[in-house]
């Protein structure tokens, strides 16, 4: 018993359908934040405003940006489930060398 097309040639490409048509617009991916966001690339939160000032301090910061990012999830996990999601993103961000990184570039010299 032998396995078709081994030791043999590829099979011939399939014969294009009579009637297709390509597409006339080419595909677009819409912006995030819908057609309205105006957020510039360069604008920063009003966490990194407060960091660079002085204001807060790296962990302080680490801490706000966290609290933010969970906002979404309030009311929605049970508050066992929300303090461990906390407590690993503040760990990856203060341990993460690529994370460390990322903020010490975005906090300017301490």
């Amino acid at each position: 018993m032998s396995i078709d097309r081994i030791g043999k040639p590829p099979a011939p490409a399939p014969a294009p359908t009579v009637g297709a048509t390509q597409a006339s617009a080419p595909f677009e991916v819409a912006a995030p934040g819908g057609a309205g966001a105006a957020a510039s690339v360069d604008a920063a939160s009003p966490e990194l405003d407060r960091l660079r000032s002085g204001e807060l301090d790296r962990a302080g910061y680490v801490e706000a940006r966290v609290d933010a990012a969970l906002e979404p999830l309030r009311g929605r996990l049970a508050p066992d489930q929300l303090e461990l999601v906390r407590s690993t993103l503040v760990e990856q961000m203060e341990t993460d060398p690529v994370l460390v990184e990322l903020l010490r570039q975005a906090a300017g010299p301490a």
